[in-house]
């Protein structure tokens, strides 16, 4: 199914990755931005999505799950991030890309990779469960050393800032 998808996109897929407090939400609208700019059609958009799934998946990081082994909820937060992303992809990315348009998210798969192998989910799980997912025909990884992501953290409450 990936093959298939990935020969039928027209448009240009970026992903911006990174770690919490990097600036990852901020650069990815600076991006759009200056594609807009330039003329061409862009759509902004990120995982979590806003969807039911997604605010499941915000309360679940927020601690609201409660109550359950630290190994199935790896497992779940796998499982959620890889439904969440297939709605992305059929709702926004793909038609987005399919009518010519360039798609900048902030995160994509390699994020469900990071965060859930440190989880401690099998690395090899969590790429097959993926597997469905198009790669982006561009990934940016920001970087920033962690005293200064965890310092933009802190300023911002703890809250994720991207």
């Amino acid at each position: 199914m990936s093959k298939v998808r990935k020969n039928h996109l027209k448009g240009l897929f970026i992903a911006i990755e990174g770690a919490d407090g990097v600036g990852k939400s901020t650069q990815a609208r600076m991006l759009a931005k200056t594609i807009k700019n330039m003329g061409y059609p862009v759509l902004l958009t990120g995982e979590p999505t806003n969807s039911r799934i997604g605010i499941l998946i915000r309360d679940f990081l927020h601690g609201e799950m409660v109550g359950v082994s630290p190994a199935v909820m790896t497992r779940v937060e796998a499982l959620l991030f890889a439904a969440d992303r297939e709605l992305h992809l059929g709702k926004e990315v793909l038609p987005a890309l399919s009518k010519g348009m360039v798609v900048v998210s902030d995160r994509y798969k390699l994020s469900s990779m990071v965060y859930q192998t440190l989880s401690g989910a099998d690395p090899k799980w969590v790429e097959e469960l993926n597997r469905f997912a198009p790669d982006p025909h561009l990934t940016i990884l920001l970087d920033l050393p962690p005293e200064e992501s965890f310092t933009r953290l802190a300023r911002n409450g703890g809250q994720h800032l991207d």
